[in-house]
Formats: C-alpha cells, structure tokens, sequence
C-alpha cells in the first residue's frame, strides 16, 4: 500500500489542475483502454454532452456509441446495445487520484471487468486495490443452503459506481441469468448487492 500510495502521488505532480477533471483523461486515454472509440471520437462525445446536445458518435465498427453521463469525477458511456463503459476518478489525496474503468457485458446476464490506473494511465493491480469479490458475499448467513450453491454455479458480477460517492456497487446478476422459477427459489436467499467504499486507496467490503 505505501508503494501505490508513492507511486499514485509521484504521478500527480505531473499534472495540471484542468487534469482532475474526467473529461481530458477520457480524451487521452490509450487506444487498447478505449476499445474502438479513437481520440477524435471521444473528444466528440465530450463537447456534443456539454453543448446539450445527444452525445452519440458512429465507433469504429460502424455501430453506435452514446455518453449517458458525465460529471467532473465519472461519466457512462453506452458502448453498444449490450456492453457499458464507465470510468472514475477516486482520490488518493488532495492532487492524486486513482482512475478506475469498469466494462460490462450483458448476454443477457451482465458481467463486469474492473481495472485500475494512475493518472499517466499506468496499469495497478486490481487485487492491490480490491478485495476478492465471491458469491459467498452475497448468500444470506441465516439462509445458507447448497440449493444456493448448486444454482449459482457460474455467478455473474455487474459492477456500477455509485453517482457522487466514492463506492462501488457489486450486483449478483441473478434474474439474468436463472429462469423464473429457479429466480422464485433463490430469490429471499441471497443479497442482490454489495457496497465497496474507498477508503485511502482500497476498497473495502461495507
């Protein structure tokens, strides 16, 4: 922890202010982090949102890609019908900040991959920085029952960022994922979210 903490402030320094911003470190980031949106693209996406307008843009596989959201620290962008792009700026101190991406798939149950940066998009390790997130997290202690286990044999986590909080949210994509009358079933036995907060460069189970 006192490594990432020196890496993450020696990396501040080289910023400038209008930096801490979302906005430039989208418009900058590397194009295997991006996917298929180039710098042109995402630079459009930033000024349609600002000038009011609907932040849509043709991607490089000819589909469609649309900002939902954008506020100083985090934005949401609709990649295509069925994968979301997010990303946040979580604070280390008062210049560094940590930048975290989350990328989620739905088929139709949702499923997310997490990755963290420093703010000259160096890559940190994720279990530096998160706890190990397991289905044992979400079975309700009193209810416990191997049916549970048996069901969710493959879970599926979707990961969200909590709007003006630094938290996670950590959904089980139960529903998605069973059918009905299996869902019925294991419904009152399980949690359907989790809370991770950041606190001083981790997240920590609530």
């Amino acid at each position: 922890m006192k490594k990432l903490f020196f890496a993450l402030t020696m990396a501040a320094f080289t910023l400038n202010a209008p930096a801490q911003y979302i906005s430039p470190f989208f418009t900058s980031m590397p194009e295997d982090i991006a996917d298929y949106l180039n710098a042109a693209n995402r630079k459009d996406l930033i000024d349609l949102y600002k000038a009011g307008k609907t932040a849509k843009v043709e991607n490089l596989l000819k589909g469609q890609s649309e900002l939902k959201e954008l506020a100083d620290d985090q934005l949401t962008l609709q990649m295509n019908e069925s994968s979301l792009f997010q990303m946040k700026l979580l604070p280390l101190n008062d210049t560094a900040k940590v930048i975290a991406v989350i990328r989620t798939a739905c088929a139709p149950a949702c499923d997310s991959k997490i990755s963290f940066f420093t703010s000259n998009w160096k890559s940190l390790k994720v279990s530096d920085i998160m706890p190990n997130i397991a289905l044992a997290d979400f079975i309700v202690a009193d209810k416990k029952s191997p049916e549970t286990l048996e069901l969710l044999d493959i879970p599926f986590f979707s990961y969200a960022f909590a709007k003006d909080k630094s938290e996670l949210i950590v959904t089980l994509d139960v529903k998605n994922f069973l059918g009905k009358e299996d869902f019925k079933k294991i419904e009152p036995l399980i949690k359907p979210a989790i809370t991770l907060r950041w606190n001083k460069g981790t997240f920590v189970k609530e």
